[in-house]
């Protein structure tokens, strides 16, 4: 019995050493756990203290008053580009005209052209520029009264003075008979009448020539007025039933053509 219970202590006893010793292993184990933790935090803060330097240097990662760089440093005023000995350019404008504006011999210009002033274009010159003397158009046309123009007194070559050779006109009466009349405008003027059949007559006249109409009277001082129409036409424009007692008088509109 004695042997039993000191076997049963024994046991007891080993067991509760053995318990003390595991108990001693897991405190131990624990302690190593909390150290290896320790480290890691650190290490941890460590490197988050890093970056944060990294991010915001502190004021001793700032480059110190010795850094910056001196006034010497600086590029000196000799250094600096030196001034072109030529003159600035002064424009100097020649004058407008009619075509235009102000202008420098550099090439550049000023305003606007003055523009032309117009004669305007007549019998002996087309319009043009009283400034210039540039011309525009063609020149108007002459207004001949008895062979001289109204407005610049230049001849005209083909006129045909009414004393140079005679004026001959034909037309038919009411009688259907064809007559033909002359008119001769020379120092002595006359006129002549001739129906067909053979009956002819001719008597004195006068004549006054008003610029481009010619007023003819017969002896009775009847009288009919003619137009030149051109320098080889005369044409009736007032007629007289009582001119040169016919009962056939000349129609308005009736031809003298020129003859030689």
């Amino acid at each position: 019995m004695k042997k039993f219970l000191a076997m049963i202590l024994v046991l007891i006893f080993a067991f509760a050493l053995c318990a003390c010793e595991n108990k001693k292993d897991t405190t131990k184990t624990d302690a190593d756990v909390s150290s290896e933790q320790t480290v890691t935090v650190e290490s941890a803060l460590s490197e988050s203290s890093e970056k944060a330097e990294l991010s915001n240097p502190t004021e001793s990662s700032k480059p110190t008053e010795s850094s910056k760089p001196v006034e010497s440093s600086k590029p000196a005023e000799s250094s600096k580009p030196a001034q072109s000995s030529e003159p600035s350019h002064t424009h100097a404008f020649s004058a407008a005209n009619c075509t235009e504006p102000k202008k420098c011999s550099c090439g550049a210009t000023e305003g606007s052209a003055l523009g032309h002033k117009w004669q305007e274009a007549s019998c002996i010159a087309p319009k043009t520029c009283t400034v210039c003397n540039a011309v525009e158009g063609e020149m108007t046309a002459h207004t001949f009264v008895q062979g001289v123009c109204s407005k610049c007194g230049a001849t005209d070559p083909t006129y045909i003075p009414l004393s140079n050779g005679y004026w001959e006109a034909f037309w038919i009466g009411e009688d259907t008979q064809s007559r033909q009349f002359q008119l001769n405008f020379t120092e002595e003027p006359f006129m002549s009448y001739t129906i067909a059949g053979g009956y002819g007559d001719g008597d004195v006249m006068s004549f006054v020539e008003k610029g481009n109409t010619i007023e003819v009277a017969d002896y009775e001082g009847d009288v009919i007025v003619l137009e030149r129409v051109d320098n080889e036409t005369l044409k009736v424009i007032t007629t007289n039933p009582k001119f040169y007692h016919d009962s056939n008088p000349l129609s308005v509109g009736t031809e003298f053509k020129h003859k030689p």
